[in-house]
């Protein structure tokens, strides 16, 4: 989950917080950079859920599971929650791997943690089971999400640029020293964490829910 997609920012709002050009770095060049950056503020802002127990009648009639934990979140950086978003499987037999099976799902329903699977289970299985990303907090701001990518991706290549360029060196009787403006994106970073994960954002929609992008 979460592989090969960058749309929680793009390279050129990357640009505009460094206050560069396309001339100074173009979109392959920051590309990278955004996809680490977008790993590391799902890791932040969510919570890792690995084969969860559902909870639901396995009965060959029932389709409709949920989770233990709630909001569901995107975990594929494409600013909507969907059956994309969480893995589904049935299992045989408890614990064994070999009877685990990959079932497909029909509606997700991430406010409540509701899954509808697109097939009834029947009672040959034992157990269903799902992995994906859960909110801690519902009321977070996800509309700060996007400029919080934007910052640690600028974060990452100025890193990358400076990286080898000496804190301070000497020239003849001379020395000099470079600042480090990365640490103000990090900072600044951090901050936009803080404001996700700290104040209110309630917004009610069944189905799909779309996060706002912030431009």
């Amino acid at each position: 989950m979460g592989e090969g997609k960058m749309p929680y920012t793009n390279p050129e709002h990357v640009r505009r917080i460094l206050g560069l050009t396309v001339d100074d770095v173009s979109d392959s060049d920051l590309e990278s950079f955004i996809e680490e950056a977008q790993k590391e503020v799902l890791d932040q802002v969510a919570i890792y859920m690995f084969e969860d127990t559902l909870s639901g009648k396995i009965n060959g009639s029932n389709t409709t599971f949920k989770t233990s934990y709630a909001p569901i979140a995107d975990s594929n950086f494409d600013l909507k929650v969907d059956v994309n978003d969480i893995e589904v499987y049935a299992w045989g037999e408890a614990g064994s791997i070999d009877t685990r099976v990959k079932w497909s799902l029909s509606t997700v329903y991430p406010d409540y943690g509701t899954i509808v699977l697109s097939s009834a289970p029947d009672s040959t299985y034992d157990v269903i089971t799902a992995t994906y990303y859960y909110y801690p907090n519902r009321h977070i701001k996800l509309n700060r999400i996007p400029r919080a990518t934007a910052l640690l991706a600028g974060y990452y290549y100025i890193l990358s640029e400076m990286l080898l360029i000496p804190e301070q060196w000497m020239h003849g009787a001379y020395r000099f020293r470079h600042a480090r403006p990365y640490q103000v994106l990090l900072d600044e970073y951090y901050r936009e964490i803080n404001i996700i994960l700290g104040r209110e954002h309630i917004k009610e929609e069944h189905g799909e829910v779309e996060l706002l992008r912030d431009e």
